[in-house]
């Protein structure tokens, strides 16, 4: 589309997060309940121990509306910064060969 901007990978990045958390393909987003048309699904609705804030970001970043999503991934990651924690990885790449 000629009106892609920084929302449409702000959407992308969401669809990729909620099917991180959700192990739910980004396809199944649409809410599917009467008078929901339109609406994406909650995070929480696949899992509901996702906080609730943790939620709202994941909608936001995939809202239908652009206008109603951040307006770069910067704004979207530092919405999810409160909820990172940053810690070493421990990986044995030999064993991923």
């Amino acid at each position: 589309s000629l009106d892609a901007d920084a929302r449409s990978d702000v959407y992308s990045l969401g669809a990729t997060l909620f099917a991180a958390i959700t192990g739910v393909s980004p396809s199944h987003l649409d809410d599917p309940r009467p008078g929901h048309e339109g609406q994406v699904r909650s995070v929480r609705d696949f899992l509901p121990a996702v906080p609730q804030e943790v939620s709202e970001i994941v909608a936001r970043m995939v809202a239908a509306d652009p206008d109603l999503r951040y307006p770069s991934a910067a704004g979207a990651a530092e919405a999810l910064a409160a909820w990172s924690k940053p810690a070493p990885v421990d990986v044995d790449f030999q064993a991923l060969v």
